[in-house]
């Protein structure tokens, strides 16, 4: 799932597949859609497998909502470790890659297990609505919560550090920062 030619050539698409040995038969090209149109088409997908090396976000956060895991090799660089983020948030660290070897190895295991894939699939819209991605409003309340320690640390002329700060329900003003 991703976006396609406007002008409907997938031929330079399916070649790349064909030099890798995936026959045309087996891609589905779709145009350019409205979202609830491409959300749907999650519903012919068992797993999403990741950019690289710059890994989804948005991609994956849909797929993920739809109840469809994505398969991603963990790059060395800030644009290649999103989708193991993301992944980690709904406890599937299992579909993070650490080479190319264990990419293709975790694809045939998946592509081999499809009930433990369907079991996943079906309660992966909950986890990921109980999620930081699916609060929204607890990810404002940290991010405000870090930007009202960093303005204090400021204000007492103390010096920059890193700190955490912990996930909290929206209007929890007590919350302290771990160092």
């Amino acid at each position: 799932l991703g976006g396609m030619p406007e002008d409907g050539k997938y031929d330079v698409l399916a070649g790349w597949f064909a030099r890798e040995g995936i026959v045309r038969e087996r891609l589905s090209f779709h145009p350019r859609c409205d979202m609830d149109s491409y959300l749907m088409l999650h519903q012919q997908v068992d797993i999403c497998l990741d950019t690289f090396p710059y890994n989804g976000g948005t991609t994956t956060c849909h797929a993920l909502w739809m109840g469809v895991p994505t398969l991603t090799l963990v790059g060395h660089t800030v644009p290649g470790r999103p989708g193991a983020g993301l992944l980690g948030h709904v406890g599937l660290e299992a579909f993070a890659a650490r080479d190319t070897a264990d990419f293709v190895r975790k694809g045939v295991d998946w592509a081999g297990n499809l009930a433990a894939l369907s079991d996943i699939r079906a309660g992966l819209r909950e986890r990921f609505a109980k999620s930081a991605m699916g609060r929204p409003a607890m990810v404002a309340a940290g991010v405000e919560r870090a930007l009202r320690i960093m303005w204090q640390r400021w204000c007492a002329g103390l010096p920059a550090e890193p700190f955490e700060v912990r996930p909290t329900d929206p209007g929890n003003t007590t919350q302290q920062a771990d160092k």
